[in-house]
């Protein structure tokens, strides 16, 4: 195969080799923030719904199989499909008020279209000012849509700050549910005692 780059010319750290460091490291804090959620949001549907309540043992027995198989999917979803199923999850759930739930919903809407283009936008135009370019298109329903700003380290930290924030409500949200947040001691009933109590 032909070699058309000289890559022992390359600078160091190429292709992030322009831009601060500041502003790298807060982007790489930025984006595992939002791999943070997404667990977040695959435990939290976890708890609601290995929690929910049923007329009777017949009717729970209908309902595992599709079930266990959206739980194996958790595992891989992505955050927009995190976010349909924990959406069903809040409607299918008294426990949440809708108020609380609508809110959280909205704002994870706001966050989402900045998660899918730090990850998978392209970064050019770095500015002496120590902004850089972000150039992405994400699908609207007339087509391609633009997404295109200069983006700097403190708007980066406000992304990741708000972020951060969401998760924290979400365990606050389930919390206030009653369920103890999946993998944690927090205050709430342990999915595995709730569903012991249930059964017998």
């Amino acid at each position: 195969m032909l070699l058309v780059v000289d890559r022992a010319r390359l600078p160091d750290d190429w292709p992030t080799n322009k831009g601060s460091s500041a502003f790298w490291e807060q982007l790489g804090r930025t984006v595992a923030t939002f791999s943070y959620l997404e667990d977040m949001m695959a435990r939290a549907w976890f708890g609601l719904t290995a929690t929910r309540q049923f007329e009777d043992m017949e009717q729970a027995e209908a309902a595992f199989p599709q079930w266990e198989k959206a739980l194996k999917e958790s595992l891989t979803d992505s955050l927009r499909s995190l976010t349909d199923k924990l959406k069903r999850s809040f409607n299918d759930d008294d426990r949440v008020p809708d108020e609380v739930a609508g809110a959280f919903l909205a704002r994870l809407e706001e966050l989402r279209v900045w998660r899918n283009a730090l990850c998978h936008g392209a970064w050019q135009d770095f500015r002496e000012d120590d902004t850089v370019g972000l150039r992405y298109f994400r699908r609207g329903d007339a087509g391609p849509e633009g997404l295109e700003d200069h983006l700097s380290v403190e708007i980066l930290c406000a992304i990741r700050t708000a972020t951060a924030d969401l998760t924290a409500d979400l365990v606050d949200i389930l919390s206030a549910a009653g369920v103890r947040f999946p993998g944690t001691a927090l205050p709430g009933a342990a999915v595995t005692d709730y569903m012991r109590h249930h059964r017998n």
